[in-house]
């Protein structure tokens, strides 16, 4: 019999790839990880699919069980990461990606789009209340003012005349 084909003759345990202990085992997995990540990948998400409510009820068991220590880990992240989370809640409310804000606002030079002054705070998204469609970034003291005019260009025209009339009255 030639080597090549000696594994044939030889039981299933015989044939198991052999390793000295288990931290080799976890190793070569790693590796073998590490080269197939596509497959990993979709392995993962085929066994996710399969057992999801089983693991969402594991998973919120467990927070139960240990809710004092996912109450402190929650609390630490969320003090280190305060600035980062409003941010992304922030992004999320008007259905925007990050380089979607970064565009706008290299496009708008780092300016309020209704005054042109440069942001030194973190602009504020201003968009159509009835469509939801971003308009562009302002300072917070026009996003307030357009908001307290409901958006309304009757109203800002009313606004306009009105200045207009009383500046030319006391000039």
């Amino acid at each position: 019999m030639c080597l090549k084909h000696a594994f044939l003759t030889r039981s299933f345990e015989e044939n198991k790839m052999p390793y000295k202990n288990k931290l080799e085992q976890k190793r070569n997995h790693a590796r073998w990880r590490k080269r197939n990540p596509d497959k990993v990948r979709a392995t993962s998400r085929r066994d996710y699919r399969a057992h999801r409510k089983a693991r969402i009820a594991a998973s919120r068991r467990w927070e139960k069980k240990n809710s004092k220590r996912v109450k402190t880990v929650r609390m630490r992240w969320y003090r280190k990461n305060k600035k980062k989370k409003f941010a992304r809640e922030r992004l999320w409310r008007h259905n925007m990606t990050q380089q979607q804000h970064d565009a706008v606002l290299k496009n708008q030079n780092n300016r309020c789009a209704v005054c042109r002054k440069i942001f030194k705070e973190t602009p504020d998204i201003d968009h159509c209340h009835k469509t939801k469609k971003i308009r562009g970034l302002l300072c917070s003291s026009c996003n307030l003012g357009l908001g307290h005019f409901k958006d309304d260009v009757q109203f800002l025209l009313s606004a306009i005349k009105y200045l207009k009339g009383f500046a030319s009255a006391h000039a």
